[in-house]
């Protein structure tokens, strides 16, 4: 056993202590696209609504209708496309903001999460970014019906951010994942399916999002999300554990994890650099992805495409299915 260690096997496949699947095991599919389901909504009704209420507060009711149709303007000298030109450059401004307040709060998350969910187990760990996802959709839910300025949406941003965002999620389902499978082909495939699942969330999520605003508008499509989280919160407690465990954490415990987190890029090791290539090219991908459904739904809803819910919700569903089919295949 110790050699196998030594050689990079985990410890629990080596002790075949791999845990059968059953069919509760079922669950993390839909736990996994329910969540990425529920965020791809809230990020586009997000975008949306805040271009929506900008124009509104400039008295503009020829750019966004209230029925969330986009009507603008290809001449490029009229005072209709200037207004337009200027709701976009205050939504980005808003935005911009807010993805802020998320990215500073989910850098901590990201370093953390892996072990934590060691010690607090599978389901904590994906109960986590479920709560930030339910306050995020309240707080819409609430600041829409109740029309609060749209930078006191930073608040339910930052908590989002907190929470892990889907970047938990990611982690927790990799770790399931691995919690079920053997070192070697097995465990591979396993993390395979897990992509194939997260895609079919993203791509699921952006084809009903145009019609969830189209027809629910921008308040009910966040109460929807609410009933999704409360969903989730059952089916999360019905999935089993697959980690156990009868550490409990500390505030020693939580430093030490961050200190190990931070040495592997930071100590003499053959693989360090290794991790750093890692890390950066992880960062290279991720970062773009941040906020680039928002800036691009920005772009396709004023002139030359004038795109309304709808198309911008085609268009995303698109783009996530093949980005699914070509990142599976390579």
């Amino acid at each position: 056993m110790v050699e196998q260690v030594k050689q990079g096997i985990p410890k629990a496949d080596s002790d075949d202590s791999v845990q059968r699947l059953t069919c509760r095991h079922c669950l993390m599919p839909i736990v996994i696209i329910l969540i990425i389901y529920g965020n791809v909504i809230l990020g586009t009704t997000e975008t949306q609504y805040g271009y929506y209420v900008v124009q509104r507060q400039k008295n503009i009711t020829s750019v966004v209708s209230a029925s969330r149709q986009s009507l603008c303007e290809a001449n490029t000298s009229s005072i209709r496309f200037k207004q337009q030109q200027e709701v976009q450059s205050e939504t980005a401004n808003w935005n911009a903001y807010c993805h802020l307040a998320q990215s500073i709060p989910v850098l901590l998350m990201c370093l953390m999460v892996g072990s934590w969910s060691d010690k607090i187990g599978r389901r904590t760990a994906l109960l986590i970014p479920t709560f930030g996802l339910m306050f995020k959709a309240v707080f819409f839910a609430l600041a829409i019906k109740l029309e609060w300025n749209i930078y006191t949406f930073i608040i339910a941003f930052f908590v989002d951010g907190l929470c892990g965002m889907w970047i938990t999620l990611i982690a927790a389902a990799y770790s399931f994942a691995a919690d079920l499978t053997k070192y070697g082909k097995g465990r591979l495939f396993g993390i395979v399916i897990i992509e194939i699942i997260l895609g079919l969330g993203v791509t699921i999520g952006a084809l009903s999002s145009g019609y969830v605003i189209k027809y629910l508008g921008f308040l009910y499509g966040s109460v929807l999300i609410v009933g999704v989280t409360c969903l989730l919160v059952v089916l999360i407690i019905f999935l089993p554990e697959t980690v156990h465990t009868t550490d409990k954490l500390t505030n020693i415990s939580q430093l030490e994890y961050l200190k190990n987190a931070i040495s592997m890029y930071t100590k003499k090791d053959p693989l360090r650099y290794k991790y750093i290539k890692l890390a950066i090219v992880f960062a290279l991908n991720v970062l773009p992805s941040i906020g680039r459904s928002n800036v691009q739904s920005l772009y396709v809803m004023n002139s030359p495409f004038c795109w309304n819910a709808v198309f911008i919700g085609l268009f995303g569903a698109f783009r996530s299915f093949v980005q699914m089919i070509v990142g599976v295949g390579l």
